[in-house]
């Protein structure tokens, strides 16, 4: 089990994209284990849900994971655009540190 993850310019802490799974033949790329798994043994394993590839269970607590995510990426453009305005205000008044 190999996890894909992106790191952000503007978070400190790199976001889970992809699980890359693999056995003796096989690798396969899902977003979470229990999807690779169910691809990689070309069944639901005993317990799991069946998945099908590309698809997500849209339970609240995703929905609301999407709604904290899509938050956190505003307010780091919103940080972003005030970075360049205190710079701008900086260079104004004399100041540039650019």
């Amino acid at each position: 089990v190999e996890p894909l993850y992106l790191q952000s310019d503007f978070l400190a802490f790199p976001e889970l994209k992809k699980v890359i799974l693999a056995d003796g033949t096989d690798v396969v790329m899902a977003d979470s284990v229990r999807e690779a798994l169910a691809m990689l043994v070309g069944d639901s394993p005993a317990g799991f849900p069946p998945v099908s590839a590309g698809t997500r269970d849209e339970s609240p607590g995703l929905v609301e994971l999407d709604q904290i995510q899509d938050a956190v990426t505003g307010l780091a453009d919103a940080l972003d655009e005030l970075q360049n305005a205190l710079e701008d205000l900086k260079e104004t008044l004399g100041g540039s540190r650019r």
